[in-house]
């Protein structure tokens, strides 16, 4: 999928969220509906292996993974980037 060079929505992540929930919010805000209501995002990607491969990293890693026809963007443990 070709996505945009600017993203749609960019989400900085708090230490102590959750990757799960932050992206599943981005995604949910781009798409005008509930993040409950988003399909699953293990549907695209193993986030809890992300979210681990993220914490023992000891450089900056960008993981980018397809959802919905969006593309999405964890750059590191400090933000969320959505593209159309």
């Amino acid at each position: 999928m070709e996505r945009e060079d600017t993203p749609a929505l960019t989400r900085h992540i708090d230490s102590q969220e959750s990757i799960e929930a932050i992206v599943a919010e981005a995604i949910a805000d781009i798409e005008n509906t509930h993040p409950a209501k988003i399909e699953p995002i293990y549907e695209s990607i193993d986030i809890g292996a992300v979210d681990a491969l993220l914490r023992s990293a000891d450089a900056q890693v960008l993981v980018e993974f397809e959802h919905d026809d969006l593309v999405v963007n964890i750059i590191g443990r400090s933000r969320v980037e959505v593209f159309n």
